[in-house]
């Protein structure tokens, strides 16, 4: 317990909320109190304890949990709503759960707070905060957080962690590459009295990540821009070269420290180039099928029943992929997991969220080659299975593990690459300020 932080095992806590209870032995509440004296929050719920538990020196115990709560109240009566400055913190009387839950904002800086999202219009900013939860977890000096958008919805969001002022970097752990955040600011709130850093944050659908805070207190280039993809940030001279590569035209502007903007246009972008079709379907070490659009393979008489792998190929031009771009493959919809290979170059695999790879330097102008392997779920598979006659088995041991009230699967989900599938170009920009 240090300067109103008390840590059990690996965690560390600012606050402390006590539900209604009436007994309480009187070391814990001497312990909640010194808490509170260093600096702690103490919440009580509906009402304080009353007395100690237990009969052996009740009385003895109940008047020292009294004498614990007089340091804590004084000569005051405990009231709802009540808040008591003890030492360096605070004890709190709550009539509710609900009104510790709408008080606590106000009383200790968030650990981890959206403070805007998409237009930044109050349902924008509640879904957000509905949709995208975190982890805190301390290493070391380092504090790392685990965000989720655990929505179906991309989201662009400006985040506050309570660090103080310390560069951030964003970790992906199913690649096990990281990027420095060149997107923050330093701020100040409460009265100007605490310290914290805010992140431009871009999360794709059911995209994870961590943002993780070491030592470093680096001054950014860049706070803000309404250019949401990675930037590479080179200092030049007395002047900064910002890049990064734009899935679309248009007009762009970073925003510095001192709040100047620096505006760009980023032009000559391709629009993406859709794969329609047609396309070879062979379903394990079946004969291929052709397929003029793509479609779920159980829709086929071929597919029905059928779980495992599957190869979809196809053969389609470029005219010129160009120097200056960078080409993705963007699957569309996968049911579910697949994998890619392009003129002989193996992409990687695509099991999550948005289903893009990076086609990398296997791009090439003219003739190409794609192929994609996607495996399906076991379900379509057992649906296809006879149920197995179990009356012997029951007749002699009775149903043990369930067969009343169960329900069937009402709707199969698809099967396969259902796309559509284009290749994504992203052109590399450059500016300088």
């Amino acid at each position: 317990m240090d300067q109103g932080k008390l840590q059990i095992g690996t965690g560390v806590y600012s606050a402390v909320v006590v539900p209604s209870v009436r007994f309480m032995p009187p070391e814990s509440l001497e312990r909640l109190a010194e808490f509170a004296e260093s600096g702690g929050l103490v919440v009580f719920i509906e009402r304080v304890p009353e007395a100690a538990p237990g009969l052996a020196q009740q009385d003895e115990r109940t008047a020292r949990l009294r004498a614990t709560l007089k340091r804590l109240w004084g000569d005051a009566e405990p009231a709802p709503a009540g808040t008591t400055a003890v030492g360096a913190g605070k004890v709190i009387l709550a009539a509710s759960p609900a009104e510790v839950l709408g008080r606590l904002p106000f009383m200790l800086v968030p650990d981890c707070l959206i403070v805007e999202a998409g237009d930044n219009s109050e349902s924008s900013l509640k879904f957000a905060r509905d949709n995208v939860g975190f982890v805190h977890r301390r290493l070391g000096s380092a504090d790392l957080y685990f965000i989720s958008n655990v929505s179906s919805q991309p989201r662009k969001l400006q985040v506050r962690f309570a660090v103080g002022h310390r560069r951030p970097e964003r970790w992906n752990p199913e690649t096990g590459t990281s990027e420095a955040l060149l997107l923050y600011v330093y701020a100040v709130i409460r009265d100007e009295t605490e310290p914290v850093t805010e992140v431009q944050l871009h999360l794709d659908a059911f995209e994870s990540c961590l943002v993780v805070f070491a030592d470093s207190r680096e001054q950014p280039v860049v706070t803000r821009s309404n250019f949401w993809g990675p930037l590479r940030i080179e200092p030049s001279g007395k002047r900064n070269i910002v890049s990064g590569l734009a899935e679309e035209n248009g007009h762009y502007w970073l925003e510095t420290p001192q709040g100047k903007r620096h505006h760009f246009a980023v032009n000559g972008v391709p629009e993406p180039q859709r794969l329609a079709g047609p396309w070879t379907l062979k379903l394990g070490e079946g004969s291929p099928v052709l397929l003029s659009a793509l479609q779920s393979w159980n829709d086929l008489p071929e597919g029905k029943t059928y779980s495992g792998w599957a190869t979809y190929e196809i053969t389609f031009e470029v005219a010129d992929p160009g120097k200056h771009l960078a080409w993705l493959l963007d699957l569309g919809r996968v049911h579910e997991t697949a994998e890619a290979e392009l003129n002989g170059v193996a992409l990687g695999a695509a099991w999550k969220g948005l289903r893009r790879l990076s086609c990398r330097d296997a791009i090439k102008p003219g003739r190409n080659q794609l192929k994609v392997r996607v495996a399906n779920l076991w379900i379509h598979h057992m649906r296809s299975l006879p149920h197995p006659d179990v009356r012997a088995l029951a007749e002699t041991y009775g149903i043990r593990w369930g067969r009343y009230g169960e329900t069937g699967v009402q709707e199969l989900p698809p099967s396969g690459l259902l796309g559509p599938v284009r290749l994504v170009a992203c052109k590399r920009w450059t500016t300088r300020f």
